[in-house]
This record gives C-alpha cells, sequence and structure tokens, in this order.
C-alpha cells in the first residue's frame, strides 16, 4: 500500500507541485486586497489621521537635523522640488491671502513633476540667480505649454512694471 501511494505521489509530483502553487499564488493576491482594504478603511479615519500627523510631528523634532539634512540632499539632487511645492500650495490654499489669485479663479497645477523637471532643464535655470515660474496668460492654469521660468527682476517688471 505505501510503495503504491509513493509511486502514485512521484508519477503525479509535478502536477501537484503546480497546483499548489496557483493555489498559493490566487489566495496570495485575495489576502493583499484583503490587507489593502483593510488598511484603506483604516488609514481613512480621523483617528489614524490624527496619529498619524502627530507621529510625524514627534519623529520630525526628535530628529530635526536630520530631516533637515535629508531635505536639502533631495533639493540638491531635484532642485525643482522647492518650485512644485510652492506651486502647489499656491494654488490649493483656500483661505490664505493669495486665495483670490488662484484657489477663487480655479487656477490649478496641472504640471507633473517631470513636466517641471523639463521646464528647469529647458529654460537653463542653473544659470539664473533667482529663478521664478511664470504662466505666460495669468488665467490659465499651471500647464507645461503655460509655464516658463524667468528672472526675478524680469519677472517683476512683467507684472508690477513695464509689462503691464
Amino acid at each position: 500500500m505505501i510503495n503504491y501511494k509513493r509511486s502514485w505521489y512521484l508519477k503525479n509530483r509535478d502536477r501537484i507541485l503546480k497546483m499548489a502553487k496557483v493555489y498559493y499564488q490566487e489566495h496570495k493576491k485575495e489576502k493583499q486586497v484583503y490587507a489593502n482594504n483593510h488598511y484603506q478603511e483604516i488609514k481613512s479615519t480621523k483617528e489614524y489621521k490624527e496619529n498619524h500627523k502627530e507621529s510625524r510631528r514627534i519623529y520630525y523634532i526628535e530628529h530635526k537635523d536630520r530631516c533637515k539634512k535629508d531635505m536639502e540632499n533631495y533639493n540638491k539632487i531635484h532642485p525643482w522640488a522647492n518650485i512644485y511645492r510652492s506651486i502647489d500650495s499656491r494654488v490649493n490654499d483656500k483661505k490664505g491671502e493669495r486665495s483670490k489669485y488662484y484657489y477663487n479663479k480655479g487656477i490649478k497645477n496641472e504640471l507633473t513633476f517631470k513636466d517641471l523637471e523639463t521646464l528647469y532643464i529647458r529654460d537653463n535655470v542653473g544659470k539664473m540667480k533667482h529663478p521664478e515660474i511664470h504662466r505666460i496668460d495669468s488665467d490659465k492654469n499651471y500647464t507645461f505649454e503655460n509655464c516658463k521660468f524667468l528672472e526675478r527682476e524680469i519677472h517683476k517688471n512683467i507684472h508690477f512694471g513695464k509689462g503691464k
């Protein structure tokens, strides 16, 4: 009897292993979907958001020097990152002083991080002393076609001086 089982197993070993592998992969996906859904439910709760925000704040306080150094290194590698964050904060600020120029007008940021990098390289910003992002048509959104980098003095002249 034992020899029969063993010989059957040896004959069908590959098929059994394939079935086990398929079964494992299907259930692995189900487990991942369940885990992701469960995590999203938890992540969307107010309590999670408050705790997460607080833990990030505490981490920053405890590791302030490291966080600053990391940010400086990141900005050296990606100098357009600060500009991207500035654009995002400008257009998403609902109650700030500048909201009447951006949020209330419906101005949106349609630039991707990669678009801004391309603009940065295209306009040769590395050689500028004080580069600023300029929307060619100030009534339109921040898009690749509607934006360019200008030197601060030129940008000021366009908005407050001879350009208007």
